[in-house]
C-alpha cells in the first residue's frame, strides 16, 4: 500500500535542508544520517560530565578575556557546566525565545554553574546588550556565544548577517561575534567539540584577533570564514552532530528565495506527505508540496 511510503515532515524538511549545503549526499543517504542525527540527540541527556575533557583549560583561565564561539553539536549544555566547574569565567548571550522555550532547563544550568562564580545570560534583544558585554569583558569574563544560534527563532532576522560559502553551498551566517571582537578589541576563541569513541574534548584554536591596519569589514568575513571553516570539517565526518539541520529552513541561515538547484538531479527528491488529513507531494529541492489523490491498490 501507498500508505507505507509516506513519510513525515520533520523528515522531509531535514532532508531539504542538508541538501542545500550537502548536494553532493544522496536522498538514500539523508534518510541514514536523519537516524543517527535522532540517536545521537536523543543521548544527549544521558551524558555525564566525566565522558568531557576539557584541553583548553589554560588558555581560557590565562588569556585575555574575549569572545568564546561555539557551534550546537550535542553538548551545548554539557560544556558551559564543564567550564564553570574547571574555572573558566564567562556570561552568555542567549536569545530570549530560546531561553522561554525551556526557562526549567536554562535556570537549572545556571544555578548548577553558579556553586563556583557568578555567571549571567545576556539576552540578545536587551538594549543593554553591549553594556554588559564591556562589564563582563572589564570584570576578567570571556564572552559564551553561539555562532549558528537562533534554534528556529522567529526573530532571526533579527541580526545582522553574511554570506559566506559553506560545503557545497551558501549560510547567511551572524556577524556578532566578530562585530564585538572588533568593537571591544578583544580575541575570539573558536571551540571544537570533538567527539572520540564516547568521549567528547574540547579544544580551542589559535586567538583570532584583528590586525593593525585590517578594516572591520575585513576581519569579519576572515573570523567568520575562520570559524565556519571549522564547522565544515565537522559536519562533513559527522554530519549527524549538528543540531542545526532539523530547524535550519526557519532560522535565517538558508536564503530559500534565492536558491539554487542543481537541476541535473534525477534520483527522485519528491517525498508523499500528509497535510490537512489528505496526501501531498513534497518536493525537497524548491520546498512545495502539492496535495494529490492517492488510492491504495486492492
Amino acid at each position: 500500500m501507498i500508505i507505507q511510503h509516506v513519510s513525515k515532515w520533520e523528515f522531509a524538511l531535514f532532508s531539504a535542508n542538508i541538501n542545500q549545503v550537502m548536494t553532493d549526499r544522496s536522498w538514500k543517504e539523508h534518510a541514514v544520517i536523519f537516524n543517527k542525527w535522532k540517536e545521537y540527540h536523543g543521548r544527549a541527556d544521558s551524558r555525564t560530565l566525566d565522558c568531557f575533557h576539557l584541553q583548553c583549560h589554560g588558555l581560557l583561565t590565562n588569556g585575555t578575556p574575549g569572545i568564546l564561539a561555539m557551534f550546537h553539536l550535542g553538548n551545548h549544555m554539557h560544556w558551559p557546566l564543564q567550564m564553570a566547574q574547571e574555572g573558566v569565567l564567562f556570561d552568555v548571550v542567549l536569545d530570549k525565545v530560546v531561553y522561554d522555550r525551556n526557562p526549567k532547563l536554562f535556570d537549572q544550568l545556571h544555578r548548577q554553574m553558579n556553586k563556583t562564580n557568578t555567571y549571567n545570560y545576556l539576552f540578545s534583544e536587551d538594549p543593554r546588550l553591549l553594556f554588559g558585554i564591556k562589564q563582563a569583558l572589564a570584570s576578567g569574563k570571556h564572552i559564551l556565544i553561539f555562532a549558528d544560534g537562533a534554534s528556529g527563532s522567529v526573530d532571526s532576522q533579527k541580526d545582522q548577517r553574511f554570506s559566506i560559502p559553506f560545503l557545497e553551498g551558501i549560510l547567511n551566517v551572524k556577524m556578532g561575534i566578530p562585530f564585538i571582537s572588533s568593537a571591544f578589541n578583544v580575541p575570539v576563541y573558536t571551540l571544537i567539540d570533538q567527539q572520540r569513541r564516547n568521549s567528547y574534548y574540547l579544544k580551542a584554536l589559535k586567538p583570532i584577533t584583528q590586525k593593525p591596519k585590517e578594516n572591520r569589514f575585513d576581519f569579519v568575513l576572515r573570523t567568520l570564514d575562520i570559524m565556519y571553516r571549522q564547522l565544515e570539517i565537522i559536519v562533513t565526518k559527522q554530519p549527524e552532530r549538528w543540531e542545526c539541520w532539523i530547524y535550519l529552513h526557519k532560522n535565517g541561515m538558508l536564503n530559500l528565495d534565492e536558491s539554487i538547484v542543481d537541476e541535473g538531479l534525477t534520483n527522485h527528491p519528491l517525498l508523499v506527505l500528509e497535510l490537512d488529513g489528505e496526501y501531498c507531494v513534497f518536493d525537497r529541492r524548491y520546498y512545495t508540496a502539492q496535495k494529490v489523490n492517492l488510492v491504495p491498490l486492492q
